[in-house]
């Protein structure tokens, strides 16, 4: 009877040992699939965010070296183009990003930027006759009506509002805050962009894919409700002397999208040229995708055509 309890026991230690082998031995190979993985990355940061993965995220770390590997080979019909995952800084895209071109209501990011930046976002402001007369009609903002800071600036971003960054810009006066505008781009290291107006009207106002790049990545950092309010296809603020609601609308047909994160259209019918920055969600991770110099339906098609490479 005490033999066949010690031969049991046995058996059950050599059950034991044989689990727990196995264990180490999957550890091992799991450690090693991560080994190569860091090891064949050009990464640095991705290198370090394999490192810091739980061990048994392996599906996390198969998406990044899907992602870290991509490269898009579109063929689009604009001629600038960028695209970044933004987690981990990879360009899986680009096309004459350094190229200078007209960047229209791309303009108006910064505009919100500096805005933000020297004004009291409760300071309330009239809109001048002056502001009114910018060319457009986007937002539908009248002389003599009086918005806060924050709203008119939401409302200029949603509806790309020429009335609206013009009556921001001249609570410091216009000349001051575009050099304003000016500075900052320097200050980010945008060096092959220069602004002359604060609404984006001028052919002069200029920019790279590259440049606005760094923008994004500055306005992402320290003021990302900037891009959160353009996922909307429309908001309301109010006007504060009827203390009535004014619905903006946005034009941008990203917004129907799911997976749209936020973004800004720029056109200029003086050369029928455009551009647009869009922010998606694919998976767990960030995509930017810049298009400059295509025509008003292209620079669409050409973000989806990019945005395809993820999924193809």
């Amino acid at each position: 009877m005490l033999k066949n309890f010690y031969q049991y026991l046995i058996f059950i230690f050599f059950i034991i040992l044989i689990v727990i082998t196995q264990f180490f031995l999957s550890q091992a190979k799991e450690i090693e699939i991560i080994n190569k993985t860091v090891s064949g990355s050009s990464n640095n940061f991705l290198r370090a965010e394999i490192k810091d993965l739980d061990i048994k995220d392996l599906r996390s770390i198969e998406e990044y070296k899907f992602l870290n590997s991509l490269v898009c080979q579109k063929e689009i019909k604009s001629s600038i183009g960028l695209a970044e995952i933004l987690d981990f800084e990879k360009i899986f895209f680009e096309k004459n990003k350094e190229e200078i071109a007209p960047i229209a209501s791309l303009t108006k990011l910064m505009t919100a930027v500096i805005g933000k930046e020297y004004l009291d976002q409760n300071q309330e402001i009239v809109i001048s006759s002056r502001a009114e007369a910018a060319y457009g009609n986007f937002g539908d903002f009248k002389t003599g009506e009086k918005y806060k800071i924050s709203d008119l600036i939401d409302g200029m971003l949603v509806s790309s509002s020429n009335d609206a960054a013009m009556a921001v810009a001249e609570q410091l006066g216009i000349n001051k805050f575009v050099s304003l505008m000016n500075k900052k781009a320097k200050e980010i290291e945008m060096e092959k962009t220069y602004f002359v107006d604060p609404a984006g009207l001028n052919l002069a106002n200029r920019s790279t894919a590259a440049d606005l790049e760094k923008l994004v990545h500055y306005i992402l950092e320290k003021h990302p409700e900037i891009f959160k309010v353009t996922v909307f296809d429309k908001i309301t603020i109010e006007e504060l002397n009827s203390q009535q609601n004014k619905t903006i609308y946005n034009s941008n047909i990203f917004t129907q999208n799911e997976k749209f994160l936020g973004g800004k259209t720029g056109f200029l019918l003086d050369n029928d040229q455009g551009g647009i920055i869009s922010l998606f969600q694919y998976k767990d991770y960030q995509i930017l995708i810049i298009v400059l110099n295509g025509g008003y339906y292209e620079r669409y098609e050409d973000t989806k055509k990019i945005l395809n490479c993820l999924a193809d």
